[in-house]
This record gives C-alpha cells, structure tokens and sequence, in this order.
C-alpha cells in the first residue's frame, strides 16, 4: 500500500496469490505473484468521483492500454470508486543461492509493486495531461475576455 498525506493512493484490491514451482532439469524454483490493486478516486481527486467524466475515462484506459495483460478496469462500487488492474510478477532462484521462499515472496512483492507504481503513475500522468490541455484552453479564453475587456475601456477613455 502507497500514502500520501497519510491516506492510500495505492491498495491491494484483495490478497496477492503465490505461485511456487518446484526446480526442475530446465529451471530453478520459481516464485510467481498475480497481485490486484486499486487506485481509490477519492483519494486521488479532489472532488472523488464526481471529477470523472468521459474523457478522463478515455484518457485512463488509453494509458493503461500500453500494458500487456493488465486488465484494466473500473469498480462502480459507489462507496469507493476506484482504477484497478492486475500485476504478475515472477522471480527464478539463481543457480548457487541458497533456496529461500521467504526472500523470493519479497522479491517478488517488490517488483510486482514497482510495476504497479509505474503504471499508476502512466494513468494519472494521461489524466495530468488532460486536465492541461484544459486549462491551456481555457487561459486562452480568459485571455480573449481580457484583451476584449482592455479594449472597450480604452475605448471608454477615448470617449
């Protein structure tokens, strides 16, 4: 789980499942993670939910579309709205360490939550950009209000 002022941006939607294989004549043991998280909007957005709209949505689900097998998705639970996806991560014991499951669980955990930062940081990055292609706009139109507002005063002075 990652916080931000003291409040999760970043859970586990449910339990991480583990898979362990035994070594065999091609491979060494093997440790594999399959990991769902959230990202809860109304940690994420100021105003929660109600700062979606269809573009942001658009915006998301193209981000997260560079992934492979992530399955991106939605929650429409209304008491916590929130992105979720999936992560595998999987990790090989090298050839002359010493077998310790305990050690290869973290390593695991530590590199299914590292691609999981990096594609919550892909997702709301998507968003950022949307929301400055907004407010690039819309300094635009302030602008037009203000050249237009200085003109008919100096039109007012003339007169």
């Amino acid at each position: 789980m990652i916080k931000f002022q003291k409040k999760p941006i970043l859970v586990f939607a449910n339990e991480p499942t583990y898979i362990r294989r035994e070594a065999n004549d091609k491979h060494n043991e093997l440790t594999v993670v399959v990991a769902h998280y959230a990202i809860p909007l109304n940690r994420v957005f100021c105003q929660g939910s109600q700062a979606l709209n269809p573009n942001v949505m658009r915006a998301a689900f193209e981000a997260a579309g560079g992934f492979q097998g992530i399955k991106f998705g939605f929650n429409r639970n209304p008491q916590a709205p929130a992105f979720t996806f999936a992560v595998k991560a999987k990790t090989e014991r090298r050839g002359d360490d010493t077998p310790n499951q305990e050690l290869a669980d973290k390593i695991v955990m530590a590199k299914a939550n590292s691609k999981a930062c990096a594609i919550a940081k892909r997702i709301l990055g998507a968003i950022v950009k949307y929301y400055e292609k907004e407010i690039a706009f819309m300094n635009n139109v302030c602008d037009v209000f203000n050249n237009t507002l200085n003109r008919e005063l100096a039109y007012i002075q003339k007169v």
